[in-house]
């Protein structure tokens, strides 16, 4: 796994690289409609509809933004130059991608870890372009994939991706959250949690924290238990900041729930830090396998 993290990474790379005779994207933009909805709308955003516990649509779709905004600093970026498939040196839909994908040897007609991951990307494509958000099979080849806006088809009308502007409601990561491989190796959850975060801080006035209430966590980010319970994991990695408080535990459990049941009170909410954002500039592999490791 660590080889196909470095291949995939490197190619990131070399697209990072590809496009940069007006100076290299800094910083990765993502419109909030993808994740945030708020109180007054009623669908969900849509990485909940395509953020599966397995698969690579969700990192498949940052991808293709990804590629665009390399391509493409401002206005329509347009159809991708990118095949879907390729040998595993040269950029590619499927040498992008970073999956489990493993070969099956012990049938009668054996399918290589490639061929597994191309079928991953095709049925990622095709999931993506059901939720509105991308178009396939469009431009110079013919085969070629299109962005279209975050939002997805909750918009009336199709709404082809154009670069985010500095006045648009978005978050930015540094380049380096694809380049140095923390796309790969955070799961969906983590990511979802980190972005709805990166956006919940935002709208707190930049103050230091953010306290993230169960009306904003279930109602406009739309993260379940499961996904909010992913911050112990980027709090490990150093990514998100769990402010100690005395009335809690260092996992996290109060200290007296039973008096807290017994009066009914509300439990007190966890304030959460963003941490420096010089940890992305590092490749993950690292980091990620000491934190599951818990060294």
């Amino acid at each position: 796994m660590e080889q196909q993290w470095r291949r995939a990474t490197g190619l990131c790379s070399q697209l990072h690289a590809a496009n940069a005779s007006t100076g290299r994207l800094s910083t990765f933009a993502i419109r909030s409609s993808f994740f945030f909805t708020r109180f007054d709308e009623t669908h969900t955003p849509p990485i909940v509809r395509i953020a599966a516990t397995r698969g690579v649509n969700l990192q498949l779709y940052l991808l293709i933004l990804f590629e665009a905004q390399c391509r493409r600093r401002y206005g329509s970026a347009g159809p991708s130059p990118l095949p879907l498939s390729s040998h595993e040196e040269a950029l590619s839909w499927t040498s992008l991608t970073f999956s489990k994908a493993t070969e099956n040897a012990g049938i009668k007609v054996p399918i290589s870890s490639r061929a597994n991951r191309e079928r991953q990307v095709r049925s990622a494509l095709k999931r993506l372009a059901d939720e509105g958000l991308i178009q396939r099979n469009v431009g110079t080849p013919p085969r070629a994939v299109m962005a279209l806006d975050e939002s997805g088809k909750h918009r009336k009308e199709t709404a082809f991706y154009h670069a985010p502007d500095p006045f648009e409601h978005v978050i930015r990561l540094p380049a380096e959250f694809v380049t140095q491989g923390w796309l790969y190796l955070l799961t969906p959850a983590e990511i979802r949690f980190y972005f709805a975060f990166r956006h919940l801080e935002k709208r707190y006035l930049r103050r230091p924290g953010a306290y993230f209430s169960p009306e904003a966590r279930t109602s406009e980010y739309f993260l379940p238990r499961d996904v909010y319970e992913s911050h112990l994991m980027l709090h490990r990695l150093g990514l998100i900041q769990r402010v100690k408080d005395p009335r809690r535990r260092s996992d996290g459990k109060l200290v007296d729930f039973h008096s807290y049941a017994e009066r009914g009170e509300k439990w007190p909410i966890h304030l959460f830090k963003l941490g420096d954002d010089s940890l992305l500039h590092r490749p993950a592999y690292g980091p990620v396998r000491r934190a599951l490791l818990n060294t």
